[in-house]
């Protein structure tokens, strides 16, 4: 690979460029890449971070389509979920303890018994998360 600049510390031609007394006008010189020099880590914060929530449907946590969510009737079929989990969402809670998330919520969609119940036990699983 072949890197060219206009400066280079690593041979001798460096002086007659920068003191202008480049004898076979050359605009550009040709180095090669060196072990010694390696890019420093650089160190980058993020302005966001995340948010851990739990959506509660009926009793179990769920994704569901936000345009599909409506106050629907008894019985009513409508609502479209993208993602339905077999864990409680008291256990989603305890994972988000032990990873040390904070500032988490629960949303319950809907207030029946099941989801009532749900959302107070992720609660009592992670009091406080803030």
């Amino acid at each position: 690979m072949r890197v060219y600049s206009l400066r280079s510390t690593s041979t001798p031609l460096f002086s007659a460029i920068f003191n202008g007394n480049n004898n076979n006008q050359q605009k550009f010189m040709e180095t090669m890449p060196s072990s010694i020099s390696r890019p420093r880590a650089m160190s980058i914060k993020c302005g966001a971070r995340f948010r851990p929530c739990i959506d509660i449907h009926k009793g179990k946590v769920k994704q569901i389509v936000g345009s599909t969510l409506q106050d629907l009737k008894e019985g009513g079929s409508s609502l479209v979920t993208n993602f339905e989990s077999d864990k409680s969402a008291a256990e989603y809670a305890s994972l988000y303890k032990e990873d040390g998330l904070t500032g988490g919520h629960v949303i319950m969609l809907g207030a029946d018994p099941l989801s009532k119940s749900a959302a107070t036990e992720a609660l009592h699983a992670y009091p406080g998360s803030q």
